[in-house]
């Protein structure tokens, strides 16, 4: 995980893009209090967990 991300925060070629999901509500608000607890924003927990979820593969 730890690899991944380093390799995120070297590779200036990858840009954020803008995609549209949905989620359900009850997540969303869960996502948003976790965000706030931990100083972080909603992009950060989802992009966060998203990469540990494909380090496990």
């Amino acid at each position: 995980m730890e690899e991944l991300q380093a390799k995120q925060t070297r590779d200036k070629d990858d840009q954020w893009e803008t995609t549209s999901l949905k989620l359900r509500r009850s997540t969303r608000r869960a996502v948003k209090i976790y965000a706030v607890k931990h100083g972080m924003t909603m992009q950060s927990v989802i992009d966060e967990a998203l990469l540990q979820f494909l380090a496990e593969e």
